[in-house]
């Protein structure tokens, strides 16, 4: 269902550039993003060193996300499969994490992995704009209440 959310809102920003809800589409497309690739709470599409997809449905559903043409869904996933084909020699070359994290506490080996991983998807963080896009139709803004 996430993934059909996050084509929804691209299809429509390719279709509709300079739509009402452009805007808000491109952030919930942002919000989908993020979590088709890094996952939720409730939501791990990966195992925990991201070198294996937990399930063989959610492997098929990113190789079908690779297949997208003009996509940056596709392009995602196609970084996401680079990543997790990597050794873990090969991604504390390419993307380093530092032996602390910004507290000065030693980063464990889940925490580097999650370094690594955000550094090499390159997925905008998400922001929080005054506006609520996940409850009602339209986003409205949090400062109506």
């Amino acid at each position: 269902e996430v993934i059909e959310r996050a084509q929804f809102w691209e299809e429509y920003i390719q279709r509709y550039p300079k739509g009402y809800s452009v805007e808000d589409a491109k952030d919930l497309l942002n919000l989908y993003r993020y979590i088709i690739i890094f996952g939720s709470d409730n939501t791990q599409w990966t195992d925990d060193a991201v070198h294996e997809f937990i399930s063989p449905e959610y492997e098929q559903a990113m190789r079908q996300l690779t297949k997208r043409s003009n996509s940056i869904l596709a392009k995602d996933a196609r970084y996401l499969f680079r990543f997790m084909d990597m050794s873990d020699a090969k991604r504390q070359q390419k993307y380093p994490a530092p032996s602390v994290d910004k507290d000065g506490d030693e980063m464990n080996d889940w925490a580097k992995v999650r370094y690594q991983f955000v550094e090499a998807m390159s997925i905008p963080l998400l922001t929080n704009n005054g506006r609520d896009c996940l409850n009602e139709v339209l986003c409205t803004d949090n400062s109506a209440e």
